[in-house]
């Protein structure tokens, strides 16, 4: 509001000398038995037996008044840039009452004060300021609706909060609470094209919270791009390995923090632009005696690849996922091995514990495998029998003789530091059956 305190003071003396040279001239009333003040439940007015003051400014034994167009006189309030007080009394010392506007919005102001939080009556409609001085319109505050002017509804409001199965709306029939931002009570919400607010999400690059109101330290989310691809970012948050509602539409982040595309993600289909085609919501993993694919509501992809769930996979002619592969599922906890369409190996494991040391999803290479080698990390070094490496040599499959038992939840309280532990023999028979660059897939 920098504008407002630079303000010139000469304004103000304008207003003072026209006031004094307006009432100088003006009416004053005569002293007489026959006119005298009245007060009833709407007001106060000066009147005689026949008549009565209205819509003028009138002076009264020294003081002047001004008299709406009921007859009553004006109260705590500005008319015509000039204050009167508790008792209707112009005070001199506030006459330069004024309109002004930057590119913020309109406030008013008299020399060099301005009302801030609070309503204030001026010229016979009243209006609210905010926290910062300016004018509030098209908004619900302490009960009353105001227009796209500024002005307050003669008549408090009467509608509220309504909720149903498909979210919270704003109950007043005479307002269009569609596409649109509406402040109630000092909050703003967004409501989309069903007139329900939106909660949870970004509209307009502003977040709003679980109630659907707008956070204002979260103000300036926007879309950006580089070589990898798009992302979204708020004041230097980013989400990342998570879902993000923008602008009515769901998008998914990866670990990396970058929006997927043209992709299945939690069985849900991500178009080229990244939002969530809602028509395609069922994806998912299926398995027979040849082999897996993957398929919606009917169609599965076939000659292709398809990235799902942050990996790519290829598929062939038939919808199958390419065989001569290794699967692991770390749902299932169990581990196959098709080799020329037909399934080799089936053995329960053990991955990464949950939550600490997942074992990453998705499609690798065997690397150089080795026998009767120590794994060795933070607080452990562990002698294995068999080991075949697939990320370096950080994660792979071994034996893990010290275990009693394998599948099962096993992982979800005591899995491993994110390799793939097998039972020794089928450790054994895998490392004989495969050769190095052996492709693998992991899947949820």
């Amino acid at each position: 509001m920098n504008l407002k305190n630079k303000l010139i003071g000469i304004v103000t003396m304008i207003f003072i000398v026209a006031m004094a040279m307006t009432f100088t001239y003006g009416e004053e009333a005569e002293k007489t038995e026959h006119w005298k003040w009245v007060t009833d439940a709407n007001g106060t007015r000066y009147e005689s037996e026949n008549d009565y003051a209205k819509s003028k400014w009138l002076k009264i034994e020294g003081e002047y008044y001004y008299f709406n167009e009921e007859g009553y006189i004006e109260k705590d309030c500005y008319i015509q840039g000039y204050w009167l007080n508790e008792e209707g009394k112009w005070v001199k010392a506030y006459s330069g009452g004024k309109w002004y506007k930057d590119s913020t919005g309109w406030w008013y102001q008299d020399n060099g004060w301005y009302p801030v939080d609070s309503w204030q009556k001026i010229d016979g409609n009243y209006y609210h300021f905010d926290e910062r001085g300016y004018m509030e319109a098209s908004c619900y505050t302490d009960g009353y609706w105001i227009n796209s002017e500024g002005i307050r509804n003669k008549t408090p409001y009467t509608e509220n909060w309504t909720d149903d199965e498909n979210g919270r709306k704003w109950g007043d029939n005479n307002l269009n609470t569609r596409n649109r931002w509406l402040k109630i009570e000092g909050e703003y919400y967004y409501f989309n094209k069903e007139g329900y607010i939106e909660k949870n999400c970004y509209i307009q690059g502003c977040w709003l919270n679980e109630e659907g109101k707008w956070v204002k330290a979260y103000s300036r989310g926007k879309w950006y791009k580089d070589s990898t691809g798009w992302w979204y970012q708020d004041n230097g948050w980013y989400p990342v390995s998570s879902w993000q509602k923008i602008d009515g539409n769901h998008y998914y982040f990866n670990s990396y923090g970058y929006m997927e595309s043209s992709a299945y993600v939690k069985g849900r289909w991500l178009n080229s632009s990244g939002a969530w085609d809602k028509n395609y919501s069922d994806g998912h993993w299926v398995q027979n005696e040849t082999g897996w694919w993957y398929e919606d509501n009917g169609w599965y992809p076939a000659n292709q690849k398809l990235r799902i769930d942050c990996a790519t996979y290829y598929f062939d002619s038939n919808g199958y996922m390419a065989t001569d592969y290794i699967i692991v599922s770390i749902m299932e906890q169990m581990l196959y091995y098709y080799n020329e369409g037909s399934l080799k190996l089936k053995t329960p494991i053990v991955t990464g514990n949950y939550g600490d040391y997942n074992t990453p999803k998705g499609m690798y290479r065997i690397g150089n495998k080795a026998r009767n080698i120590y794994l060795t990390g933070p607080g452990y070094r562990s002698y294995v029998n068999y080991w075949m490496p697939f990320i370096g040599n950080s994660y792979g499959f071994h034996d893990a003789q010290w275990r009693s038992s394998f599948g099962g939840r096993i992982y979800l309280t005591n899995g491993s530091h994110g390799c793939v532990n097998m039972p020794y023999t089928n450790a054994m028979a895998l490392f004989n059956m495969i050769t190095s660059n052996k492709t693998l897939v992991i899947i949820e």
